[in-house]
């Protein structure tokens, strides 16, 4: 990193990992200068240094130390409490999928023949193109964003090493939102459907509470995908998470309030699309 003030100029490298950080380097008003430190973390984009502490070592001045807002060096000790925020911009698109086979059928035996099937019933539960991050609902469409994911003879969605997924969703990130575009194999039951429907909105919902958070990345995606298959759980009897989700401490309350409402009892069957 390089910074100029007036006449005076830095030269610094830096490493961090967690809450370390470490630097050394260069300034032309104090010679060579270094640092270690650590922070205890802020929310979302926000940071202080009033929950840190480090040391800093400069050619001309020696050593001093920070302490939750406390500086103290040769010249004595003050208090010197900073804030700051910062904003994460992201754009691209990702992939979210649905590896499961919970209702999935043909086309011919599903409650939804087409499209706009399908978008007619999600008008009338309030839901589809333009509510709630959604930008598409695709049923039928062979083209899909990427080449990882087709679709057979009887419309079923299936991913690049051949199995079945009930949905793909496809996050367009826009700088601070998120959309998505979901795509829909058929399900043999509306409450099926619904289930699986409400599950990619889970997702979306997620990664727009906390995209640019502490959740990020792969904690992101284990935390959403742990808090959507434990609503799967309350529809689909033999629903089994992924190991691989740690889900993060996960709350199964963490779910919009605009989901279609499902009608219970469970729905017994894992799998049972026909051919």
């Amino acid at each position: 990193m390089n910074c100029y003030k007036g006449n005076l100029w830095s030269v610094t490298a830096g490493i961090g990992a967690g809450g370390f950080n470490a630097y050394i380097g260069f300034a032309s008003g104090n010679g060579m200068i270094a640092g270690l430190g650590y922070n205890f973390g802020g929310a979302g984009g926000f940071s202080t240094n009033m929950i840190g502490l480090g040391v800093n070592w400069s050619e001309s001045g020696g050593a001093s130390a920070n302490m939750f807002g406390w500086q103290m060096s040769q010249s004595g000790m003050s208090f010197n409490p900073g804030v700051g925020a910062g904003i994460t911009l992201k754009y691209g698109t990702e992939v979210v999928y649905s590896n499961l086979s919970n209702d999935v059928t043909s086309r011919k035996n599903s409650c939804f023949k087409s499209q706009q099937e399908v978008i007619d019933h999600l008008n009338e539960e309030g839901q589809g193109v333009g509510k709630n991050g959604v930008t598409s609902v695709d049923y039928e469409n062979t083209v899909f964003p990427d080449k990882d994911n087709t679709r057979d003879a009887d419309g079923i969605i299936r991913t690049k090493n051949g199995g079945i997924a009930s949905a793909v969703t496809y996050l367009h990130y826009n700088g601070l939102s998120v959309t998505g575009s979901i795509f829909m194999s058929p399900h043999t039951s509306s409450s099926g459907f619904d289930v699986t429907f409400n599950h990619e909105l889970i997702h979306l919902y997620h990664y727009n509470k906390y995209s640019g958070g502490k959740l990020v990345n792969n904690k992101l995606k284990s935390y959403s995908e742990s808090v959507a298959h434990s609503y799967n759980q309350t529809y689909f009897q033999n629903e089994i998470a992924p190991e691989d989700y740690s889900g993060y401490g996960y709350s199964h309350t963490d779910i919009p309030n605009y989901l279609i409402p499902v009608t219970l009892p469970l729905i017994q069957q894992r799998s049972y699309w026909l051919k």
